[in-house]
């Protein structure tokens, strides 16, 4: 992941069969490790501590998306990251502290690019 890179202010993509094809596998990884090893919905059963770990148990499972995970005030966070043009694309999946998750897919830019 490029650390130089600044967020967009939300997701517009150049639709091309590599981008359809990651953001498919980056979405199948996220779905698979929120279910569980065995199936479970972890964010209802107040488990949602494990949906982080259970998406890149999935994801080595199955030799997909490198993610990256940091912690920051915001909470915890697992990204993956698609370079294109000068920037990225990025999918974040953040645990706030209260244990809430949310998702935030958007294009990140170089900001000496725009």
């Amino acid at each position: 992941m490029n650390n130089d890179l600044k967020p967009g202010k939300g997701g517009f993509f150049t639709m091309t069969q590599e981008t359809l094809d990651w953001f498919y596998q980056v979405m199948s990884e996220i779905t698979n490790g929120y279910k569980g090893v065995e199936g479970d919905d972890l964010q209802d059963e107040g488990k949602s501590s494990k949906v982080l770990q259970g998406i890149q148990d999935y994801s080595k499972t199955v030799n997909g998306i490198e993610w990256e995970k940091s912690r920051d005030d915001f909470g915890t966070k697992l990204t993956a990251a698609m370079p294109f043009g000068t920037g990225e694309y990025r999918v974040t999946v953040v645990m706030r502290k209260n244990g809430s998750l949310y998702l935030d897919v958007r294009q990140w830019f170089d900001p000496k690019e725009s």
